[in-house]
């Protein structure tokens, strides 16, 4: 759900910092994780899957949840099996809030990142009361999509360009004045994985007075800077039919509406205990093996980087000279990866999966 990302960054470090893995670890010399987490994603030996960024392949743990919950959904309860429930909801939120930095209270059901960022744009009523946003053109496309739209509503609109597919704070600082009324930025660029200097930008933001949106509504600013524009049963406690009575929930529920897919959910929730086994140190580890290789040895076969060396995500993208000769080596190879071939742009981002294998196998086909 949408916060801001402030009380993400002054914990961040740390969190990472202390994550330590509770995962039976048995990798070979070179290798993060042992095979049984390569085993874990079956798409893995299926083919060379390099585009985790799009759609996430899906686990054996999670698949077997989802089985469960069918199960569930089938016969009803018993036996083991229920559904995914409050307690299991409460236990997600908490899950989610320990990862990225946030309280529980700060977390909220949404249908996707860009319904979460249309909460709290309209909430602000950004159109009407008028002022300037700033962003920068390494956005997603649905953002972009939505202040452009907005800007012909008579909201001001300040997008800063890149330089060599990064954004420098001076081109920020430029415009974000006392004006400004939010920064939007995504942490993790899409476009080619360019991870921002969110800090800086906070502090800068802040300075003038603005908000800054990257992902949530941090506790003191809900319903004081973002009031709900929308209504749902998940947002009260305690309905009286007959009075028209209610108690409202606290914290982020005020954002959220009806009922929610309890099976997106459970994955969701499968997922996250995966990912606190494995532990995120060694995750961020792992990744960083695979991507500095590709980094390496891609502009050497004629296809330079876009991300920044050195930029600490799994996902790079590079540049194409004929993408549709690149696509068709790809789909020969049985090698899946994002292009974008209107801007003659290859995108790559590896998972806990890949493996240095992986890495050898597009090397081969792309030359």
């Amino acid at each position: 759900m949408p916060i801001d990302r402030r009380q993400f960054l002054l914990s961040a470090a740390a969190l990472t910092a202390s994550a330590r893995s509770a995962f039976p670890l048995e990798a070979a010399a070179g290798s993060v994780f042992p095979p049984s987490v390569r085993a874990d994603f079956p798409i893995a030996s299926a083919q060379t899957y390099l585009n985790s960024a799009a759609i996430h392949p899906m686990s054996l743990p999670a698949s077997r949840a989802l089985e469960q919950h069918v199960a569930f959904r089938l016969k009803g309860g018993g036996e083991g099996r229920a559904d995914f429930g409050e307690e299991q909801q409460k236990d997600l939120k908490r899950r989610f809030a320990q990862l990225i930095g946030a309280k529980p209270n700060e977390i909220a059901f949404v249908q996707n990142t860009s319904d979460g960022e249309n909460i709290v744009v309209m909430g602000m009523d950004l159109a009407r009361r008028g002022g300037n946003v700033v962003l920068d053109e390494l956005h997603f496309e649905t953002s972009l999509y939505m202040y452009k739209s907005l800007e012909a509503k008579g909201l001001e609109l300040r997008v800063v360009k890149h330089r060599n597919w990064a954004i420098d704070i001076k081109d920020m600082e430029r415009v974000i004045d006392r004006h400004t009324r939010i920064v939007s930025m995504a942490l993790v660029s899409n476009v080619h994985g360019y991870l921002h200097d969110a800090r800086a930008i906070s502090d800068l933001a802040h300075a003038h007075g603005a908000y800054v949106f990257a992902d949530y509504v941090r506790e003191d600013l809900q319903d004081r800077v973002v009031p709900t524009t929308r209504y749902g049963h998940r947002q009260i406690a305690n309905f009286d039919r007959v009075g028209l009575t209610w108690e409202p929930l606290p914290g982020a529920a005020r954002y959220e509406t009806g009922t929610f897919p309890n099976a997106l959910a459970l994955c969701a929730h499968t997922s996250l205990q995966y990912i606190e086994r494995l532990g995120q140190a060694n995750i961020r580890t792992h990744a960083r093996q695979l991507t500095d290789r590709l980094q390496k040895e891609l502009p050497r076969l004629g296809y330079p980087s876009l991300t920044p060396v050195g930029n600490e995500t799994p996902i790079v993208a590079f540049q194409l000279e004929d993408t549709a000769a690149t696509a068709q080596q790809l789909r020969q190879g049985r090698v899946t990866a994002t292009i974008i071939e209107k801007e003659r742009r290859m995108r790559l981002s590896v998972s806990v999966f890949n493996e240095q294998e992986d890495i050898d196998r597009l090397l081969t086909v792309l030359s």
